[in-house]
C-alpha cells in the first residue's frame, strides 16, 4: 500500500506468478534466464 500501483496490477502480478511456479520443473526450465545486474 502506499506506493501508487493499483491493487488489480499488484494481483494479476500474484496470480501469473502462481500459475507459473505451478509448472513442473520442465516447464519452468525451458524459460532462458539472462544474468541479472543492479541487484
Amino acid at each position: 500500500k502506499g506506493h501508487g500501483i493499483p491493487e488489480s496490477m499488484c494481483q494479476r502480478v500474484r496470480d501469473v506468478a502462481r500459475s507459473f511456479f505451478g509448472l513442473p520443473d520442465e516447464e519452468k526450465l525451458k524459460i532462458k534466464l539472462s544474468p541479472a545486474t543492479g541487484f
